[in-house]
């Protein structure tokens, strides 16, 4: 790890370990958006960690910026920090300034129209009626970043992890700043980026499941023993130490890829799929070990899961990448299949 990427890190634990209690996630999943929680995370420069310094960021590499997006995922974090740290990083490589203020990410489309005003729905946006601003795609594959005032009309809902999943309607809204296609690749950026830091959070998620249960099997007894000495949960255990370690390794390669430019499609995919798949296995482990308490109120697991649960489906499931990959192949052609395989593994 990079000294800045240390510091990071540093920072990360410093605001989160033991500030997201309990409380803390109940009072965001009902609806109160954690200003000031927004605030210290603001002001440690989190949110554009991946913006050039001239643009007010720390101009972090995505592998500097990982501790950012794993703890994120590991302490299940209710703010838009994920998105604000894609959505830095999207405006300051197409060469446009990020503003201040909360951030977004959306997987939708916007239409600009000849007066370069942006209209369209954007459906299941993290946090957009709490943001601030949201970046989202244009038809014409550019990038719009507008303000979340600017909506007409705006939808409040919730995904299965509790977190904000807004709806926001524009018509002939004036955009803070809109990036021409010839400066990024629109849909194909959000859409890799989006999945870059789910993955991420993913894996910081699992690793976090991993950890709980882990020490639950050492506290629980169970016919005079803790139920960690028994082979049947050891093995699990182990098992999902593995795939947490995959889903590590993973992200760690997709931030490499992107680091390094050119095409880090295929290392993101990669990332999502494995992430997607360890979670899986992550939830199934997690709960199983915990028994039933692990769904109760009372218990921090679930807060973890059901987040986990909703990162998975996010900016392209596991079979969407995958199917996604298998026609990149295909159009590739099956002689250009081990070549492109071999020079992956390489750059890796």
């Amino acid at each position: 790890m990079s000294e800045l990427s240390n510091l990071l890190a540093d920072t990360v634990e410093r605001l989160f370990d033991g500030a997201m209690t309990r409380e803390v996630l109940q009072a965001a999943e009902t609806g109160n958006f954690q200003a000031d929680l927004w605030r210290a995370v603001e002001a440690a420069g989190l949110p554009l960690a991946l913006a050039d310094e001239a643009a007010g960021g720390a101009g972090a590499t995505w592998a500097d910026a990982l501790p950012i997006l794993l703890g994120a995922g590991r302490h299940a974090v209710p703010l838009p920090l994920a998105e604000a740290v894609a959505a830095g990083a999207l405006l300051s490589q197409a060469g446009a300034a990020p503003p201040s203020g909360a951030i977004t990410l959306a997987s939708g489309i916007l239409v600009v129209d000849a007066a370069g005003k942006v209209s369209g729905a954007l459906a299941e946006v993290p946090w957009g009626v709490t943001s601030d601003h949201v970046v989202a795609a244009t038809a014409d594959g550019g990038l719009a970043l507008v303000a979340v005032d600017a909506a007409v009309r705006t939808g409040r809902h919730r995904n299965i992890g509790r977190d904000a999943r807004d709806t926001l309607v524009f018509a002939g809204a004036c955009p803070e700043a809109l990036v021409p296609a010839g400066n990024c690749d629109g849909g194909a950026s959000v859409m890799r980026a989006g999945a870059m830091v789910r993955a991420a959070q993913l894996a910081g998620g699992i690793g976090k499941a991993l950890d709980m249960a882990v020490l639950y099997a050492g506290e629980r007894v169970q016919f005079s023993r803790p139920i960690g000495r028994f082979q049947a949960v050891q093995q699990q255990l182990a098992e999902l130490a593995v795939q947490a370690a995959q889903a590590g390794m993973a992200v760690r390669v997709a931030a490499s890829a992107l680091d390094a430019g050119g095409d880090a499609g295929f290392a993101v995919a990669s990332a999502k799929i494995v992430c997607s798949d360890a979670a899986g296995l992550a939830l199934r482990v997690a709960h199983e070990v915990h028994g039933a308490i692990g769904f109760t109120d009372e218990h921090m697991l679930h807060y973890v899961t059901r987040r986990i649960t909703a990162w998975r489906g996010e900016f392209g499931s596991a079979a969407y990448w995958a199917a996604r990959l298998g026609r990149d192949a295909a159009r590739r052609g099956g002689d250009a299949l081990w070549p492109d395989l071999v020079a992956r593994q390489t750059l890796a």
